[in-house]
This record gives C-alpha cells, structure tokens and sequence, in this order.
C-alpha cells in the first residue's frame, strides 16, 4: 500500500483490511514514562507482585486510551458518511513489526517523547502505533480492537470472540453442519468435529490424500506444495487438500464416498480345532442358596461363597465332562482367597434378597504371578446376578491393528463364534503409521488420551452393535483379550509410548496386562477384565505373539517362517528349539500409503494386476477403480518385472529399449506421470504406477527380505532348510504369492511352502480368550523369542542394498 514521500505499508493482512479505505488515519499514543518506571522499580526491589500490577494497569490505560481516540474517530467519521475500520498496529495479528518504522516516518514521533529501537521497539513501552482506515466502502467497525483474526483464544483483552463460519460437510450421503473459527486449517476443523478425511501423514502436508471438494470457495491460487501433491485429473474436478485449506467464510465441503469402505480381514484358522484345552478363567455358576433366618444369622458374602464351594463341588463330584480346574480348585480354596470388589460388594445384599437368593455367580481366576509360594491362585467373584442369567456368558476377542480393528464375540460356556465385526481404526485420522502417532503425543499434551479415547469409543461402538444385533446385555460380558503392535497396545491403555520412536527402542512395558473393564472405560461387565497378550520388543508386539500362537509353529521340529507385512514387517523365524524375530521398517507402502495413487484396502482399490488380461486389473467389490492398494501395487510391478519393462535396478525402460518385445497396448500404458517414468493402469480415471512408486516397494521389499536374511544367519540356515512359512495379516492374505516371489520379498525357494493363515492375530486372541493355558503358552512364546534389532546389524546395510535389486 503506496503513502506519501515514497513510503508503504505490506502484507496481505493490511491489505486485506485497507484496501476499501480512502484515506487513513495514523497515530502514536503513549502513557509516557512514568508507569514504566513504576513497575521497574519495584521488580528491581524483588517486589514482583506488585510489579505485575503496575504493569496491568499500564497495559490496561493504554488499551483505554485508544478506545476514547478511536470513539472520537467515529463520531467525526459518521458526521461525514464514512465507515472505519478497527484499530491495526504492526506486530500485531499477521501485520509486520517492521512497519513501525514506516509509522514513525510519517508522524512527529518526538514532541510526545517516543522513540523506536533497532528491534522496531517503542520507548515508553507503554506506547502503540495505531492505523485506521476510514472511507465511504466501509461500514463502522463495532469495536475498536481486532479480535476477529488473532489465535489467542483466551486473551485477557479480547472483546469479541473470534469470527466464525458454517461449513456443510457431505459425507456418503448424509450432510453435517458444523462451526469453525475465522482462518482455522479446514483438516484439523473436520478433525475435531470427528470428521475423518483419508489421509496418511497426519496433516503434515506430505501425504495429498486429504482430496476434498468445495463448494463457496473463492478463487485462490494453489500453492506450489499443494499442485505438486494433486493430481491434474484432480484439479481438474474442482479437488482440493483440506490440509492446505484455512476456512475464512461459508462454505460446503464434499468427502469422496466409500472412504470409509474398507474390506478388512477378519477369519483365520478354525481356533476351535487348534485349542488344546479350553480352559476359560471365568466360570458362571447358578446358585440355591439357602434363606437366611434367626437359626441361619450368617452375612450375605460368607453365605455366598459356602454356597459357591458346596455348588462346585456337588458339580465336581459329579464328574460332568464339563467341569473345569477353576470349579475343581474352588472347591479347595480357602475364603480368604475368594475376593469381591467393594463395588459389588455395595450391590450384594438388594442381589440376594430381591432374587430370593437364587442367583448366578461369576467367579475369575486370577494368577498371582508375583507370588513366591507353590499355590498362586486366587479367585474374585466378579458378579452376582438372577438365575435365569446362568448361560449367558460371553467374551470379546480384539485385534487392533494399526489401519484396522477385528472384533471377535465368543458364547464361552460352548465355545461358539457369535459374531464378527470390523472398522476402520479412528486413529488413522492422526496418521497411517505409528510414528505419526507417537509424534502427535508428544508435540499435543492433550495426544495420548485423545488417541486412546478415540479407540475405547471405537471399541464401545463394536460392543453396543454386538448387544443389539445379539439380543445381549454388556453387563453379560465379563472378558476382553486384546492384541494389536506394541504401540498399539501403549495408546489402548493409555500409556506414554514416545521412547518406543527414539533409540533405543524402550517401551514401557512388555508382559501381559489385566486391567478392570470400569478403569478403561470398557463398556462390558465393569468388574470384567481387559487383558493385552504380552509383547516381546518396541516392534514386535503383542499381535506377533498371537500369530505364533495360532500358528503353533512354536511347538514343531520343523523350522517355520512368519511374515506379518505391514509398516513394520514382523518376521519370526524357529522351530520347538529356538526362536527368532526382528522387525523390518517396510514403511506404509504395502499399505498403499507412500504411493501416488495409493490407498487402503477399500471397495474399488486395485488389488490384482495381470497384463495378459483384458482389463489388465481387478478391484475391491468390483467397483470402478479409485486407487490401488498393497497387494495390487506389488502385482503391478511384478508384472512389470515378468515383462522386462523394469530394469535389475527399478528404472522404468524407455520405450525403445523394449518396442517390438512386448504388445503395442503394453508399450502404450508407459508414459510420464508430473515430469516422472509411469505406467498407466486405468485411463479414465488417470491412476499410474510410478517410479516413485516403484522406488518405494523397493525400499519396502528390501528391508524384508534382509530382515529374513539376517535370521537365517542367526539361525545359521538356508532357504532350502525352511519347512513352511506362514503369510498372516490382511496384506499377507490377499498378496499373490508368485508375485511376492517375483519382485523378491521372500527367496525363490520358498515359493511352495507358503500358507496364507489369515488374521493369525484375532485367532491367536481368541485361543487366548477361550482358555488360560493358551494365554500361559504366549507368556511362554513371549519369553522364547530373541529379538534381534536390525539396525545393529552390521551386516544389514549390505543384504538391504542386495535385496533392492529385481
């Protein structure tokens, strides 16, 4: 903005707010020096209270002395027509502090003694530079100063509350109308209304899988940042990344459809048929107790305990198949041994009697692993219930992976699967992988309990879903077993997980966990437990433990391999004599995070590629493609590989390198996608597979394969002498195993050994569910394993560099 004598204002901010003006009016003012040297004095003396007070009432004068100049402003401005603005000073909002030096130009600074320092500073600090702009385009602002814009929510001084705005958000069909704060970033908006957008960096700005489309937007200029992370096709359908968007008026905003679909993989091996014993911890027995009376003065909990010892043991006696070694050590324990919470305890009495003392007991097991004596067992009633409750008796199986969640509802009397959900994990929202996460607890003090609130609420969701479809009360639910990565397991329960990122790797804890339902918040019986499988390191967690559970290859002569291929891949390698695990920083890729046109395993993700088919892909669901997921990013370039269009390194041919050896319609597809060697999957909807791409299955693919390497030296093997390995996981379940051979994540020889086992995971939560001595045996796997840390490996960088190669 030009003045006079050559000087000029800058910046968006006050041409923003000046451009209307005809004129302005600028000025000085100032209480002088005498409340500053009021206020020194006595900080000088130690006397601090009293020097914040002189300078309160300081800042406060002068804030009122520009309100009684700005009010004489608008007296003369309304007398002549005109609007005015509110007060602008530089330094403040978005204003440079170095315009102050254009303000003192302008104005006789010295006949009311102020001065300007080399830091644009005023001397008395009690001083401000004051800027309004008055003009006929203007309306008169109803407050002189700008609260409007500034960020400090609970400023002491602030008159006005900031400005805010409406925004429509269409989602799946359904429109939500939410307020968000002038100027406020349009990603974090949706974020804290829970509103998710798909995205994988957390709003940092790096994924461009933030895609949205507005409605009422003015017309802005795409940064450069932003162009690069959009696609044109994207541009071209009025696209853009909420990340990148501040929110300064009204505006409707469109959430891409079947964002939220995801086919998520839930079965694994039939767990019935691997259990060796079902063996709950909990045991729900149905009671007659006898009526209290003058003869029979006993108190509620002695009568109610005789009674669960005379009941288990008149069923012990009478040798039912079902009977099970908590009834037969009941029968043994001492009362001292048979716990009750207080809050049940509180509950008992109105129980008994309203029930006429006929009532169901749910009694628990626990193991005192702590304790040195030979007997470790003691038993805590957990609840009292009506009689007619006696076979309704149920558990919860839980996977919770980093991208997605496995729910597992279990009849425990019988054994029987009731039912299966799955969703997306909500924690997603602040990041794909775990370090994005972790990074969101520590730069947010607020971070940990937000991440655990979101996945206790998920969690709460799956159970009142279960209970209505079932016809089933949560107070019926008197255990949950859960498993998911070390980190994973920290947020579950709340637990600070920041070291886990930073060398050396140290979480807070790796055995088991047994939590009361009522201190998570687990809306299950509230004196039920929560219990996390152990883990054995920072990578590899209680999820790994679980597979090789299920997979039983803990016990066997022959030497298996698991894979569980995700941002962190989990390898263990052994066999009954020994074990081994490492974890391979594979990154998102598999995922489809890190890829161009990556994304989750929804409905409409590529998720098989064959070049000699027509079309050469197949999605999710069958539906129109909308971007490619992990098992089709790895088919896509294996057949780029089995057509000679990758060279060894990864390069991308150019096509006259390889014109004449392979079909006219496959030569075509190769293209340049933003500058960068592509090859083209779908025209009509412009999804690429690009060297970038291609660059980072590499990388991906490579830390796997020398993470297998680095065990079999440990283990002093080969490939050849590898038995049978085992893909778990979603990734592991859907990837084609001769192309997984092909661009080289596992050796060549072990191409026919490989079984697909499914969420080996949820089946080892399960087993750990369904019986206590599958829970000891993972305490026992836990303690087997050797972790072995790769990047202490002097010998990694070489197999890692090798591994790259096609």
């Amino acid at each position: 903005m030009l003045l006079s004598g050559g000087n000029y204002f800058s910046g968006d901010y006050i041409v923003k707010n000046l451009s209307s003006a005809d004129y302005i009016t600028v000025a000085i003012t100032t209480l002088g020096p005498g409340i500053d040297e009021k206020s020194a004095s006595y900080f000088q003396a130690g006397d601090y209270m009293r020097g914040m007070i002189f300078d309160c009432i300081g800042s406060s004068a002068l804030n009122a002395l520009n309100r009684l100049f700005w009010l004489e402003l608008v007296k003369k401005v309304k007398e002549s027509g005109n609007g005015i603005t509110h007060r602008l000073s530089p330094g403040h909002n978005d204003w440079d502090i170095k315009d102050q030096a254009t303000v003192f130009k302008l104005l006789d600074d010295g006949s009311i003694g102020v001065t300007l320092n080399d830091s644009f500073m005023m001397n008395p600090v009690k001083s401000l530079s004051v800027v309004y702009g008055i003009g006929k385009g203007l309306e008169i602002s109803t407050v002189d100063h700008d609260c409007i814009d500034c960020e400090l929510e609970d400023c002491t001084y602030r008159l006005m509350p900031r400005k805010q705005h409406h925004v429509q958000v269409v989602i799946n069909g359904q429109i939500r109308e939410i307020t968000v704060s002038h100027g406020a970033n349009l990603f974090f908006a949706l974020l804290e209304n829970g509103i998710h957008v798909p995205n994988a960096c957390g709003g940092k700005r790096t994924c461009g899988k933030c895609k949205v489309r507005i409605e009422g937007l003015k017309d802005i200029d795409l940064s450069p940042e932003e162009q690069k992370l959009l696609s044109s096709d994207a541009k071209g359908q009025g696209f853009r990344l909420a990340c990148f968007t501040a929110v300064d008026q009204n505006i409707k905003v469109y959430i891409p459809e079947d964002s939220n679909k995801a086919v998520i993989l839930t079965e694994g091996e039939k767990e019935q048929n691997i259990i060796k014993s079902l063996n709950p911890r909990i045991k729900k027995v149905a009671m007659d107790l006898p009526l209290p009376s003058l003869e029979d003065q006993r108190d509620d909990v002695t009568r109610l305990i005789r009674g669960l010892t005379v009941t288990t043991s008149d069923s012990a006696a009478s040798l039912e198949p079902e009977v099970s070694d908590i009834e037969n050590s009941i029968v043994s324990a001492s009362y001292d041994k048979i716990k009750i919470p207080l809050q049940l305890l509180s509950k008992i009495p109105e129980i008994l009697k309203g029930n006429k003392y006929k009532v169901s007991c749910v009694i628990r097991q626990n193991l005192d692993n702590s304790s040195l004596i030979e007997d470790k067992s003691s038993y805590e009633i957990i609840s009292v219930e009506e009689s007619k409750s006696a076979d309704k008796f149920f558990g919860i199986a839980v996977d919770i992976g980093t991208t997605t969640i496995a729910a597992y509802l279990y009849d425990i009397k019988s054994t029987r699967k009731i039912d299966i959900a799955s969703s997306l994990n909500p924690q997603r929202i602040y990041g794909a992988d775990v370090i994005t996460r972790i990074n969101h607890t520590m730069e947010d003090d607020k971070g940990l309990k937000q991440l655990q609130k979101l996945i206790i609420a998920e969690l709460n969701d799956i159970i009142t879903k279960f209970c209505k479809k079932n016809g089933l009360s949560p107070r019926h639910i008197y255990e949950l077993t859960a498993v998911g990565n070390t980190t994973m397991m920290h947020l579950f329960l709340g637990i600070p997980c920041k070291n886990i990122a930073n060398a050396p790797y140290i979480p807070a804890f790796t055995d088991k966990t047994e939590t009361k339902a009522r201190e998570l918040g687990i809306n299950i019986n509230p004196e039920g437990y929560i219990i996390t499988l152990p883990m054995v390191s920072s990578y590899v967690g209680a999820d790994t433990v679980a597979a090789v559970l299920a997979s039983r290859m803990y016990e066997k002569e022959e030497i298996g391999l698991l894979l569980d291929i995700g941002t962190n891949g989990e390898i263990v390698l052994g066999n009954r004599e020994k074990l081994l695990a490492c974890s391979a920083a594979a990154g998102p890729a598999f995922e489809g995070a890190g890829i161009t046109f990556g994304i989750g395993g929804v409905v409409g993700a590529i998720d098989h590629v064959d070049f000699g088919k027509n079309p050469i892909y197949t999605t999710i669901g069958g539906a129109p493609p909308v971007g490619l997921c992990g098992s089709g990013v790895v088919d896509a370039i294996a057949q780029l590989v089995k057509w000679g269009i990758l060279e060894e390194t990864g390069k991308v041919k150019q096509e006259d390198e390889i014109e004449g050896q392979i079909p006219p319609e496959i030569l075509a597809r190769i293209t340049d996608y933003k500058d960068k060697r592509a090859f083209l999957l779908d025209e009509r909807t412009g999804i690429y597979l690009t060297q970038q791409d291609v660059r980072q299955i590499q990388l991906a693919k490579g830390a796997i394969y020398a993470g297998i390497k680095i065990l079999m030296n440990h283990m002093g093997i080969t490939p050849g002498q590898i038995n049978r390995v085992y893909f778990a996981g979603g990734f592991g379940n859907y990837i084609s195993v001769e192309s997984a051979v092909t661009i080289g994540l596992i050796p060549k020889e072990l191409k026919h050994k490989v079984s697909q086992i499914g969420n080996a995971a949820g089946t080892g939560a399960i087993m750990a569910l369904l019986s206590d001595d599958e829970l000891k045996i993972a305490n026992d796997i836990k303690n087997r394993i050797k972790y072995i840390e790769l990047s202490a490996e002097s010998s990694f960088q070489e197999e890692f560099m090798g591994a790259m190669y096609f």
